[in-house]
Protein backbone atom coordinates (compact mmCIF):
# COMPACT_ATOMS: atom_id res chain seq x y z
CA UNK A 1 0.00 0.00 0.00
CA UNK A 2 1.47 3.77 -0.67
CA UNK A 3 0.08 7.11 1.55
CA UNK A 4 0.59 10.43 0.70
CA UNK A 5 2.90 12.15 3.30
CA UNK A 6 0.87 15.61 3.24
CA UNK A 7 -2.97 14.10 3.02
CA UNK A 8 -2.11 11.02 4.43
CA UNK A 9 -4.53 9.65 1.96
CA UNK A 10 -4.33 5.91 1.10
CA UNK A 11 -3.45 4.29 -2.67
CA UNK A 12 -3.06 0.97 -4.04
CA UNK A 13 0.85 -0.36 -5.47
CA UNK A 14 0.07 1.05 -8.57
CA UNK A 15 -0.08 4.49 -8.29
CA UNK A 16 2.74 6.64 -7.83
CA UNK A 17 1.97 10.02 -7.14
CA UNK A 18 -1.18 11.55 -4.99
CA UNK A 19 -4.16 12.32 -7.04
CA UNK A 20 -4.90 15.41 -4.92
CA UNK A 21 -1.55 17.46 -4.62
CA UNK A 22 0.67 15.45 -6.81
CA UNK A 23 3.32 14.59 -4.21
CA UNK A 24 5.34 11.80 -4.31
CA UNK A 25 3.60 8.63 -2.67
CA UNK A 26 5.33 6.99 0.16
CA UNK A 27 5.32 2.78 0.77
CA UNK A 28 3.40 2.15 4.02
CA UNK A 29 2.40 -1.49 6.33
CA UNK A 30 -0.69 -1.13 7.28
CA UNK A 31 -1.19 -2.06 10.65
CA UNK A 32 -4.22 -4.58 11.92
CA UNK A 33 -6.78 -3.47 13.20
CA UNK A 34 -7.05 -5.38 16.13
CA UNK A 35 -3.68 -4.49 17.35
CA UNK A 36 -4.70 -0.57 16.82
CA UNK A 37 -8.47 -0.87 18.37
CA UNK A 38 -9.18 -2.28 21.78
CA UNK A 39 -12.09 -4.56 22.04
CA UNK A 40 -14.82 -2.59 23.56
CA UNK A 41 -17.63 -4.20 25.72
CA UNK A 42 -21.17 -2.59 25.83
CA UNK A 43 -24.08 -3.18 28.20
CA UNK A 44 -26.84 -5.70 26.75
CA UNK A 45 -30.44 -4.11 27.00
CA UNK A 46 -33.67 -6.31 27.41
CA UNK A 47 -34.93 -6.05 24.09
CA UNK A 48 -38.76 -4.68 23.64
CA UNK A 49 -41.12 -6.82 22.42
CA UNK A 50 -43.41 -5.28 19.92
CA UNK A 51 -47.09 -7.02 19.94
CA UNK A 52 -48.19 -7.97 16.51
CA UNK A 53 -50.79 -6.38 14.71
CA UNK A 54 -53.84 -8.12 13.98
CA UNK A 55 -54.01 -8.83 10.45
CA UNK A 56 -57.60 -10.85 10.24
CA UNK A 57 -59.68 -7.71 10.97
CA UNK A 58 -61.80 -8.11 7.81
CA UNK A 59 -62.03 -11.92 8.09
CA UNK A 60 -64.18 -10.33 11.87
CA UNK A 61 -66.07 -8.00 10.40
CA UNK A 62 -67.66 -10.72 7.91
CA UNK A 63 -68.23 -13.26 10.82
CA UNK A 64 -70.04 -10.63 12.55
CA UNK A 65 -72.01 -9.41 9.25
CA UNK A 66 -72.95 -13.47 8.63
CA UNK A 67 -73.93 -13.62 12.45
CA UNK A 68 -76.42 -10.58 11.84
CA UNK A 69 -78.08 -11.95 9.03
CA UNK A 70 -78.60 -15.39 10.48
CA UNK A 71 -80.58 -14.13 12.85
CA UNK A 72 -82.48 -11.41 10.62
CA UNK A 73 -83.47 -14.69 8.41
CA UNK A 74 -84.97 -16.35 11.61
CA UNK A 75 -86.94 -13.79 12.87
CA UNK A 76 -88.71 -13.69 9.35
CA UNK A 77 -88.74 -17.76 9.40
CA UNK A 78 -90.53 -17.42 13.29
CA UNK A 79 -92.70 -14.49 11.82
CA UNK A 80 -93.73 -16.07 8.41
CA UNK A 81 -94.55 -19.73 9.73
CA UNK A 82 -94.45 -20.13 13.87
CA UNK A 83 -96.22 -17.32 14.57
CA UNK A 84 -99.45 -17.97 12.10
CA UNK A 85 -99.35 -21.46 13.31
CA UNK A 86 -99.80 -20.21 17.04
CA UNK A 87 -102.19 -17.44 15.89
CA UNK A 88 -104.77 -20.09 14.42
CA UNK A 89 -104.51 -22.18 17.25
CA UNK A 90 -105.71 -19.21 19.55
CA UNK A 91 -108.50 -18.86 16.97
CA UNK A 92 -109.02 -22.31 16.98
CA UNK A 93 -109.63 -22.35 20.64
CA UNK A 94 -111.90 -19.15 20.32
CA UNK A 95 -114.14 -20.46 18.25
CA UNK A 96 -114.70 -23.68 20.19
CA UNK A 97 -115.54 -21.93 22.95
CA UNK A 98 -117.84 -19.40 20.91
CA UNK A 99 -119.78 -22.60 20.07
CA UNK A 100 -119.77 -23.88 23.10
CA UNK A 101 -121.70 -20.88 24.33
CA UNK A 102 -123.92 -20.74 21.66
CA UNK A 103 -124.81 -24.73 22.29
CA UNK A 104 -125.46 -24.31 25.72
CA UNK A 105 -127.68 -20.67 24.82
CA UNK A 106 -129.65 -22.70 22.70
CA UNK A 107 -130.07 -25.76 25.50
CA UNK A 108 -131.37 -23.46 28.25
CA UNK A 109 -133.42 -21.39 25.63
CA UNK A 110 -134.94 -24.97 24.48
CA UNK A 111 -133.69 -24.14 20.63
CA UNK A 112 -133.61 -27.44 18.56
CA UNK A 113 -132.10 -28.16 15.46
CA UNK A 114 -134.47 -29.28 12.91
CA UNK A 115 -134.38 -32.77 11.98
CA UNK A 116 -133.58 -34.86 8.38
CA UNK A 117 -137.58 -35.60 8.39
CA UNK A 118 -137.93 -32.02 8.82
CA UNK A 119 -135.54 -31.06 6.30
CA UNK A 120 -137.40 -33.50 3.78
CA UNK A 121 -140.59 -32.09 4.36
CA UNK A 122 -139.70 -28.69 3.62
CA UNK A 123 -139.10 -29.87 0.21
CA UNK A 124 -141.12 -28.87 -2.61
CA UNK A 125 -144.15 -30.85 -3.70
CA UNK A 126 -142.98 -32.18 -7.44
CA UNK A 127 -144.04 -30.81 -10.29
CA UNK A 128 -147.29 -31.08 -12.13
CA UNK A 129 -147.35 -32.85 -15.59
CA UNK A 130 -148.07 -30.72 -18.43
CA UNK A 131 -151.41 -30.80 -19.52
CA UNK A 132 -153.25 -29.56 -22.48
CA UNK A 133 -155.42 -26.84 -20.35
CA UNK A 134 -152.42 -25.46 -19.11
CA UNK A 135 -150.95 -24.98 -22.43
CA UNK A 136 -153.72 -22.77 -23.74
CA UNK A 137 -154.11 -20.75 -20.93
CA UNK A 138 -150.55 -19.62 -20.50
CA UNK A 139 -150.90 -19.16 -24.94
CA UNK A 140 -154.08 -17.23 -24.11
CA UNK A 141 -152.23 -14.74 -21.48
CA UNK A 142 -149.13 -14.57 -23.75
CA UNK A 143 -151.82 -13.25 -26.46
CA UNK A 144 -153.18 -10.74 -24.23
CA UNK A 145 -150.00 -9.64 -22.95
CA UNK A 146 -148.49 -8.57 -26.30
CA UNK A 147 -151.93 -7.07 -26.92
CA UNK A 148 -152.11 -5.10 -23.49
CA UNK A 149 -147.83 -4.45 -24.13
CA UNK A 150 -147.56 -5.61 -20.58
CA UNK A 151 -144.18 -6.52 -20.58
CA UNK A 152 -144.02 -7.75 -17.26
CA UNK A 153 -146.76 -10.41 -18.15
CA UNK A 154 -144.91 -10.88 -20.79
CA UNK A 155 -141.99 -12.14 -19.65
CA UNK A 156 -143.51 -14.41 -17.09
CA UNK A 157 -144.34 -16.63 -19.63
CA UNK A 158 -140.83 -17.68 -20.59
CA UNK A 159 -138.25 -19.90 -18.67
CA UNK A 160 -134.52 -18.78 -18.42
CA UNK A 161 -133.56 -21.66 -20.29
CA UNK A 162 -135.74 -20.03 -23.18
CA UNK A 163 -133.95 -19.96 -26.45
CA UNK A 164 -136.03 -19.16 -29.65
CA UNK A 165 -135.77 -17.93 -33.29
CA UNK A 166 -136.84 -14.82 -34.83
CA UNK A 167 -137.75 -14.54 -38.71
CA UNK A 168 -139.14 -11.54 -40.73
CA UNK A 169 -140.66 -11.78 -43.93
CA UNK A 170 -137.90 -9.79 -45.42
CA UNK A 171 -135.92 -13.24 -44.93
CA UNK A 172 -133.46 -12.33 -41.69
CA UNK A 173 -133.27 -14.93 -39.01
CA UNK A 174 -131.82 -14.48 -35.58
CA UNK A 175 -131.35 -17.03 -32.83
CA UNK A 176 -131.65 -15.66 -29.26
CA UNK A 177 -131.41 -16.91 -25.68
CA UNK A 178 -133.75 -15.55 -22.68
CA UNK A 179 -131.46 -12.58 -22.04
CA UNK A 180 -131.37 -11.15 -25.54
CA UNK A 181 -135.34 -12.48 -26.64
CA UNK A 182 -136.46 -10.25 -23.79
CA UNK A 183 -134.29 -7.08 -24.71
CA UNK A 184 -135.93 -7.47 -28.25
CA UNK A 185 -139.64 -8.08 -27.34
CA UNK A 186 -139.64 -5.01 -24.65
CA UNK A 187 -138.50 -2.91 -27.69
CA UNK A 188 -141.34 -3.90 -29.86
CA UNK A 189 -143.85 -3.69 -26.95
CA UNK A 190 -143.49 0.02 -26.34
CA UNK A 191 -145.48 0.18 -30.02
CA UNK A 192 -148.96 -0.87 -30.78
CA UNK A 193 -149.61 -4.51 -31.44
CA UNK A 194 -151.70 -7.03 -32.17
CA UNK A 195 -151.19 -10.13 -32.23
CA UNK A 196 -153.71 -13.28 -33.29
CA UNK A 197 -153.42 -16.78 -32.93
CA UNK A 198 -155.56 -19.33 -35.25
CA UNK A 199 -155.75 -23.10 -35.69
CA UNK A 200 -154.40 -24.11 -32.68
CA UNK A 201 -152.88 -27.70 -32.13
CA UNK A 202 -151.59 -29.03 -29.27
CA UNK A 203 -149.70 -32.73 -28.51
CA UNK A 204 -147.65 -33.52 -25.49
CA UNK A 205 -144.24 -35.75 -25.53
CA UNK A 206 -143.88 -37.17 -21.91
CA UNK A 207 -142.86 -33.55 -19.91
CA UNK A 208 -143.21 -31.54 -22.75
CA UNK A 209 -146.05 -29.94 -25.05
CA UNK A 210 -145.91 -28.62 -28.86
CA UNK A 211 -148.27 -26.01 -29.64
CA UNK A 212 -148.44 -24.88 -33.15
CA UNK A 213 -150.81 -22.31 -35.00
CA UNK A 214 -150.85 -19.15 -37.72
CA UNK A 215 -150.19 -16.04 -36.49
CA UNK A 216 -150.53 -12.98 -37.39
CA UNK A 217 -148.98 -9.58 -36.12
CA UNK A 218 -149.53 -6.01 -36.22
CA UNK A 219 -147.69 -3.11 -35.46
CA UNK A 220 -147.28 0.75 -35.90
CA UNK A 221 -144.81 -0.09 -38.79
CA UNK A 222 -144.49 -3.59 -39.48
CA UNK A 223 -147.38 -6.74 -40.13
CA UNK A 224 -146.48 -10.18 -41.39
CA UNK A 225 -148.49 -13.75 -41.20
CA UNK A 226 -146.83 -17.00 -40.69
CA UNK A 227 -146.47 -20.68 -38.77
CA UNK A 228 -145.34 -19.96 -35.01
CA UNK A 229 -144.01 -23.17 -32.70
CA UNK A 230 -143.91 -23.28 -28.90
CA UNK A 231 -142.25 -25.82 -26.60
CA UNK A 232 -143.92 -25.33 -23.04
CA UNK A 233 -142.64 -27.45 -19.94
CA UNK A 234 -144.31 -27.42 -16.31
CA UNK A 235 -141.89 -25.24 -13.38
CA UNK A 236 -142.80 -24.25 -10.17
CA UNK A 237 -144.81 -21.41 -11.02
CA UNK A 238 -146.63 -23.14 -13.73
CA UNK A 239 -146.47 -23.96 -17.69
CA UNK A 240 -143.75 -21.61 -19.63
CA UNK A 241 -142.05 -21.08 -22.82
CA UNK A 242 -138.82 -22.51 -23.73
CA UNK A 243 -138.71 -22.36 -27.00
CA UNK A 244 -140.36 -20.62 -29.60
CA UNK A 245 -139.64 -20.82 -33.25
CA UNK A 246 -141.34 -18.63 -36.28
CA UNK A 247 -141.10 -21.07 -39.28
CA UNK A 248 -142.07 -18.27 -41.69
CA UNK A 249 -143.30 -14.91 -42.71
CA UNK A 250 -145.24 -13.18 -45.46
Amino acid sequence: MKRCPVCNQVFGDENFFCLNDEIALETFQMSSPFQDTPTQILPSFPTKIVPQKTKNKGFYWLIGIMSLVIVALASVIYGLILKPQASNSQNKEKSENTEKIIDSTDAKAGNQKPSSSENKEAVPQSISPITTEAVRNLIDRWEKAQDGRNYNAYKACYAPQFFGIKRTKSGRETRMNYARWLNDRQKMLKNTIDVSVQNLEISITGDTANASFFQQFQSVSYHDEGQKILKIKMFEGGAKIIYEELKYAY
